[in-house]
């Protein structure tokens, strides 16, 4: 009878340890993501033609049911095309900083609420950054959320659309 005691309680004791070790050694850390019905769409794209500059305004609307952070907005340079080219915007606040391709908004943006954005005539090129030579055609746009300081981009959530030509040059 002891030893079956004793054999139960070595067979517990190892478990736990087993336990502890895998632990430590996998760092298990819980995978942070959008949820599945995070998703922004384009309510309207134009060019603005101004005196001193030339901008891309774009409206957007939060369809989904959760908040947006932001999100990430390339362009095609011909029609049926992936859009590639990353434009930099006019950011929303002074203390956000400015990222080519990437809108990040002041406060949230609620379920139904929709907001205009603008970038300027400027892309992310190879070189750096330059100014427009191209006709814009279409856009894709990437939802992304703030999680714990971290930038979780919303891969369900990308939606790319075709637009009449627009030329910033």
């Amino acid at each position: 009878m002891i030893s079956y005691v004793l054999l139960i309680a070595v067979a517990i004791a190892m478990s736990i340890t087993v336990f502890a070790w895998l632990r430590l050694i996998a760092n298990v850390q819980p995978i942070i993501s959008c949820e599945e019905s995070t998703q922004l769409v384009v309510e309207s794209v134009r060019c603005i033609d101004e005196v001193n500059s030339k901008l891309l305004e774009v409206v957007v609307k939060n369809n989904g049911r959760f908040s947006v952070n932001g999100f990430i907005l390339s362009v095609a340079e011909a029609p049926h095309r992936a859009a590639t080219s990353s434009l930099v915007p006019l950011s929303s606040s002074e203390a956000i900083a400015t990222v080519p391709g990437r809108y990040t908004f002041a406060q949230p943006l609620l379920p139904g609420q929709s907001l205009e954005t603008f970038f300027t005539n400027s892309y992310r090129s190879s070189t750096g950054v330059s100014s427009v030579d191209f006709v814009i055609y279409g856009v894709r746009l990437q939802p992304f959320i703030l999680s714990e300081g971290n930038l979780v981009v919303c891969e369900a959530g990308v939606l790319e659309q075709s637009i009449s030509p627009c030329d910033l040059r």
